[in-house]
């Protein structure tokens, strides 16, 4: 059995294979995994969950509330939490706080690791 590390990570993806293969990779080294098909559940979850989210790992691109405006919604209700988009295409730079929140797809589970841990202790 794999430790618990103390992490709660919110994840908002909308592609099923992707999602429940990211919730994999992270609970298999021990973070907590709330799992949301889009940025509408994200935000619901965020709103309603008791306990603390460390960070959010969000899909840029995706139906109805993309990435970067959950994000910004995410930072109001959860200031302070640390927060990593994921993309293979995005339109547009990350300015701000965001600059330097960006996972390319595709990657694999060490990278996916490596970035979620960055942003856990760069907070």
């Amino acid at each position: 059995m794999v430790p618990k590390n103390g992490h709660t990570i919110l994840l908002a993806e909308d592609e099923d294979g992707v999602r429940r293969f990211i919730g994999d990779v992270l609970r298999s080294k021990g973070y907590t995994v709330l799992e949301a098909a889009n940025g509408v559940q994200a935000v619901s979850v965020a709103e309603s969950y008791r306990g603390p989210i460390h960070l959010l790992l969000s899909d840029a691109i995706m139906p109805e509330l993309g990435g970067v405006d959950l994000a910004e919604r995410f930072a109001r209700l959860r200031p302070g939490a640390a927060v990593l988009l994921m993309s293979g295409y995005l339109d547009r730079k990350l300015r701000g706080p965001l600059a330097n929140a960006l996972l390319e797809k595709p990657f694999t589970p060490a990278d996916l690791l490596k970035r979620v841990r960055e942003q856990l202790t760069a907070v």
